[in-house]
């Protein structure tokens, strides 16, 4: 079975090329400000935070271009290097950029929706009288919202490995990928299961480390004082934790794709630079 297959051969990658650990590395390191932003001023740390996801939107689709090229590289010829992650960066930008700019398009219509919801929950708890059939009707359309936003993220996940691995270009990819998914369904679910609990047990490392070495806000009051050590020994431990589990994230996603694709059995197997 691919789910497990793949997750039994991604140790070893790891284990001969530490070079894949380099861009989750990068990744992690630029979400570092973030943690800091919440210890200002309501109205700095938003303007960090935009300022933040503005730059992520242009600088991501290269690191993830580059990562998943050298994951395929080690997956394929066993051998890559930080050169080929800068060079597969580069060739694949174009492409990862537009996939890239048409799902995070995406998840700006889920956030709208789910702001009217919002108003018009309250609105409806309002004439209501505040009676428990508003609160339900809100809930159950917050939760119809996450599970077809989960579901578009199922669906268009693989965008960026059938641009770097098989060459598509950008709207073909999300076709591409959302063929993969849909012909490939129980071993899917298999890999997003894997992924829940390995992004259930990040999850809990990372709120773990935030609450014992950064203050909590209050709301109503100040922004908290900052003790630079505790938060400089949270900020490391959060970018080693976001690195390792990334990494792993990375390879395991680079072998299932290969794996249920067949390109394991296909002489075609490392991505072209310069394909877009």
């Amino acid at each position: 079975m691919a789910v497990i297959r793949s997750l039994k051969r991604t140790p070893g990658l790891l284990r001969d090329q530490p070079v894949l650990f380099v861009p989750p590395l990068l990744i992690a390191i630029l979400q570092t400000p973030q943690l800091f932003a919440q210890t200002f001023d309501p109205i700095v740390s938003s303007l960090v935070s935009i300022g933040m996801s503005g730059l992520f939107v242009f600088v991501l689709p290269f690191l993830f271009g580059g990562a998943i090229a050298i994951a395929n590289d080690a997956a394929t010829s066993g051998a890559t290097s930080f050169g080929r992650f800068l060079e597969h960066g580069k060739a694949f930008y174009l492409s990862m950029l537009g996939a890239y700019l048409v799902f995070v398009g995406i998840s700006i219509v889920f956030g709208v929706v789910s702001i009217l919801i919002v108003f018009v929950g309250v609105f409806g708890i309002v004439l209501t009288n505040g009676g428990a059939s508003g609160l339900i009707v809100v809930g159950l359309a917050y939760l119809l919202i996450a599970l077809l936003f989960l579901a578009v993220v199922a669906l268009f996940q693989f965008y960026g490995h059938a641009i770097v691995i098989e060459g598509a270009r950008a709207f073909e990819s999300l076709k591409r990928s959302v063929d993969v998914v849909r012909t490939n369904l129980k071993q899917v679910l298999g890999y997003f299961a894997i992924l829940f609990v390995g992004g259930m047990v990040m999850g809990v490392a990372y709120v773990a480390i935030m609450l014992s070495t950064f203050p909590q806000p209050t709301p109503g009051e100040p922004a908290p004082a900052l003790d630079l050590g505790p938060a400089l020994v949270g900020t490391a431990a959060t970018v080693v934790v976001g690195t390792l589990f990334g990494t792993v994230f990375l390879v395991y996603s680079v072998l299932f794709y290969r794996s249920v694709t067949g390109l394991d059995d296909s002489p075609r197997s490392s991505p072209t630079p310069g394909r877009r």
